[in-house]
């Protein structure tokens, strides 16, 4: 059985947060904003695909990509994110803006 990683041991998910917290997806993740590629470990994780934007797993808990960059970058959950150029599947930084609708 592997051993848990620090974050693992410290961060308990809670079912009622809309994203896992900000210090917590800078310890576990990587992001590059000018290829928008979010990491998992520095490994690419490649998620899957609900209403043609891509979701991953933290901690067992399914959030959509783009959210949690979000959350990664700025700290706050908006209640949803645009992609400028129309493609939900782009993540990079300059394409993505956050929206109270």
């Amino acid at each position: 059985m592997a051993q848990p990683t620090i974050p693992e041991i410290i961060y308990k998910p809670d079912p009622s947060e809309n994203l896992p917290p900000q210090w917590y997806l800078v310890i576990t993740h990587t992001y590059e904003a000018d290829t928008g590629v979010f990491l998992k470990n520095y490994k690419e994780y490649k998620g899957f695909l609900k209403n043609g934007k891509l979701h991953m797993a933290v901690n067992n808990m399914i959030f959509p990509v783009d959210k949690l960059i979000w959350k990664y970058m700025t700290g706050d959950e908006p209640k949803s994110i645009i992609h400028k150029d129309g493609n939900k599947k782009n993540n990079k930084w300059s394409n993505l803006e956050a929206s109270d609708k």
